[in-house]
Parts: structure tokens; C-alpha cells; sequence
């Protein structure tokens, strides 16, 4: 974008703006360009308003110009190559008004157009902000010039993005960088894939979630966001959903007892004791991704579960921290947001999902505190762990470690 503050034109031989200088066509006929040698003439003063260009021996000193309106240099009975004295150079040029200027491929005359409209050109329009700028009709059906720059009217599904308005309508709006909008992305959560149609995000939805809330190509895209096996929506479409009971979870949209669970036993007997476990996995990229798992602590008293990522250095992620109390009523799914990097911790070779079990300040904590695990998922569907048969890659930490803790399998809460 070009601006057009302080525009100015000389109204000799050139125009003078801001961002470029633009020449006065070819004037030869009516110019003296004295080359080396080149006598004066005696006595013949410059045309008035006639382009001099002086050179070594020229009959003006050089360097001087009579400008639109001045005198030109004086005559004289010089010998050749020896100029007489130098004339006046009368009035260096008209200064333009704001945004004003001398377009000569337009009109010849001085100042005589207006930068911050520009001059139209068919459906477009040109010597917008400055001589010789057309506005592109790139992807619009039309073009205005709104204070010295370029307003496409963009056709249906296109825009300009690049911050460079004459350049036209650039870019597409069905796209996943610029659905509907310049620079609005389509969210992953839920979707096996996801795609831009008609300036809105169509996702594919992967199993047992769905796009119950339609975008509509504005505002912030939530994927799909209703999970199907959810406890408190728990069914098969986005109308035939039912609420679980508190003891009760969802599989394939009915709610029943969970089976097939992991259960994580430490004996918590004062403040300030913790057991870690980890469930470990290939490295695999969750940048972004949102990891849900679904709990429940029968009895809890005090303590806290917090549950956060570790990628294959072993620096750790985002976490998420619950009071055990939270958890002993009633089944619950728990959501850990893995965002962007934080530190040394790279999303992109995530290896492991960590839970540790403490009893933080608390002194009135029930021992054991036993926490059940049914299922860890992620969105997009990269992980679904649902421990049908054992207690899979959950392992117990050496490092931080409550004696007598464990980690074993069990088909049922008893």
C-alpha cells in the first residue's frame, strides 16, 4: 500500500511523490541540451517553460534548469565552450496539495489528480495512491479507491489477505488457513478429517463423535464437538442422547456398569506423600490434540490427581489438577489440553500420559485411595486405550513411589 501524505509534484520535467519519481515525457524539441563545446546562442534567452538540461560548456551553468514559467540563462557574446553568466532559474515548481500530483500519462496538467480517488479505469481504478497504480480486479468484480488505496469488491468465496489491496482478491476462503475468513482455521477436535466448503468447515467425524453444532463460517470452529459416549450425552445421534447415572459410564451409546478398569491403590497415610504412574506409548504428535480420561475415586476423602504429559526427553507438558473429593461421587471425564511447545516439552514425540496420586497438605486421606481408570482417548483420535483385558502399558514409577502402591486390573468397580 502505497500513502499518500505529503505528496508533491514538481510541475517542470518531473513529478515527485513519496514512494517514486515519475518523468515528464520526452520534450526534446522544446529543450536546449548543450553537449561539450556546444556554444550559446547569443542573446536567445530560454523559451519560457522550456526543459535545459546543462552540460560541460552548455550555455546555462550546469546543473540549472529553467523551470515552468522561468527565465532562462542570459546571452551573450561568449566565446565557445565558455557560457555566459547564469539566468535566474525563476520558480523551482508548483508544490501540489495533499494527495495531489501530476500524472502526465493522464493529464499534462499540474497537479490535476487526486491520488486518494485515483482516476477510473473501466469497472477498476488507476493512480490510486499513486501515478500509475492500477487496482487489480483479481477474484472482484469491481474497485473503488478509498483514501489512496485499493477497496476490491471481492466475488463470492474470495478475499484479500495479503495486506496489499491493489494486488486484489488473492485468496480463496475454502481452504483450511481461510475458511470463511483471513486466517480462520477449522478445528481438529473429534474429526478423522476435516475440509473447508462453501467459506464453512466440513469435518469428517471420526467414530462415536459428531458435528451436533454446524459452523457457519464465523467465529471460533469447535470440530466435532459432541462425543457420542459422553456420560452426560450418552447415545447415537445428536437428538437420541440420555444422561448416565453417577456409577454408571457410556460405551457405544448406552450407559452400564464399567468394565474392564484399571485400578491404582496408594495407601495414603500422611501429608505429602505421592505415587506416579505412567501409561507409555510410540512417541506420536498431539500438538494440539485434547486428551480425555474417564475416572472415578468411590470414597475419596482428600489429596489431588494430577495428570500431565512427558514427550521422549521426558520434559514435561501441560497438566491438570483435580481434588480427589471431586472424584469420589460419580464418574467423570477429565480433560488435558496439549496445546503448542512450553519449554523443552515438544507435543510433536508425546510418549507418555502420567497420574500422579498425592496426598498433598491433606492429613485426613483415605487409605488406600483407590482411583479407577476406564478409558484414555484423545482428539483427534489418535489414542483409545479402553483396558477391556489388562492394565496394558500403565506402569508404576520408580521414582516417585508410595510403598505398598499398585497397579493392577480389574474387571469391575466392587
Amino acid at each position: 500500500m502505497i500513502g499518500i501524505a505529503g505528496l508533491s509534484a514538481n510541475c517542470g520535467g518531473r513529478v515527485e511523490v513519496e514512494h517514486g519519481i515519475s518523468s515528464r515525457p520526452d520534450e526534446s524539441s522544446a529543450a536546449s541540451n548543450a553537449g561539450a563545446g556546444a556554444p550559446a546562442s547569443a542573446g536567445a534567452p530560454a523559451s519560457a517553460g522550456a526543459w535545459t538540461s546543462g552540460g560541460a560548456g552548455a550555455g546555462a551553468s550546469a546543473g540549472s534548469a529553467a523551470s515552468l514559467g522561468g527565465t532562462g540563462a542570459a546571452g551573450g557574446d561568449s566565446a565557445v565552450g565558455s557560457a555566459g553568466d547564469a539566468g535566474t532559474g525563476g520558480d523551482t515548481g508548483l508544490q501540489c496539495a495533499p494527495g495531489m500530483a501530476t500524472c502526465y500519462d493522464v493529464d499534462d496538467k499540474p497537479c490535476a489528480i487526486d491520488l486518494r480517488v485515483g482516476t477510473p479505469v473501466q469497472k477498476t481504478i488507476g493512480n490510486c495512491g499513486a501515478c500509475g497504480l492500477t487496482c487489480s480486479l483479481l477474484n472482484a468484480t469491481s474497485a473503488s479507491c478509498v483514501a489512496g488505496t485499493c477497496a476490491p469488491v471481492c466475488t463470492v468465496g474470495y478475499a484479500t489477505c495479503n495486506g496489499f489491496p491493489s494486488n486484489g482478491c488473492e485468496t480463496s476462503l475454502n481452504t483450511l488457513g481461510n475458511c470463511g475468513a483471513c486466517g480462520r482455521t477449522c478445528s481438529p477436535y473429534g474429526a478423522a478429517s476435516f475440509g473447508c466448503s462453501q467459506q464453512a468447515c466440513a469435518p469428517v467425524c471420526a467414530p462415536k463423535y459428531a458435528d451436533c453444532k454446524r459452523d457457519k463460517g464465523t467465529g471460533t470452529d469447535d470440530g466435532c464437538e459432541s462425543y457420542l459416549d459422553s456420560l452426560t450425552a450418552c447415545g447415537t445421534s445428536c437428538t437420541n442422547v440420555v444422561s448416565c447415572a453417577r456409577t454408571e459410564v457410556c460405551n457405544s451409546g448406552v450407559c452400564g456398569a464399567a468394565r474392564g478398569l484399571v485400578a491404582l491403590s496408594v495407601p495414603l497415610k500422611q501429608p505429602e506423600q505421592a505415587q506416579r504412574y505412567s501409561y507409555v506409548f510410540s512417541p506420536m504428535d498431539l500438538t494440539k490434540a485434547t486428551i480425555v480420561l474417564r475416572l472415578y475415586a468411590p470414597g475419596a476423602t482428600g489429596g489431588s490427581l494430577t495428570v500431565f504429559t512427558s514427550d521422549s526427553s521426558s520434559s514435561f507438558g501441560p497438566q491438570v489438577e483435580i481434588p480427589l473429593k471431586r472424584l469420589s461421587a460419580s464418574w467423570a471425564d477429565v480433560e488435558l489440553p496439549v496445546g503448542a511447545a512450553v519449554g523443552s516439552f515438544n507435543p510433536k514425540v508425546t510418549k507418555q500420559i502420567n497420574l500422579l496420586v498425592s496426598s498433598g497438605k491433606d492429613s485426613a486421606v483415605t487409605n488406600p485411595t483407590v482411583v479407577y481408570l476406564d478409558s484414555i482417548r484423545s482428539s483427534p483420535a489418535l489414542l483409545n486405550e479402553t483396558f477391556d483385558a489388562n492394565v496394558s502399558s500403565m506402569v508404576k514409577s520408580g521414582l516417585v513411589v508410595v510403598d505398598g502402591a499398585s497397579a493392577t486390573w480389574t474387571d469391575s468397580v466392587p
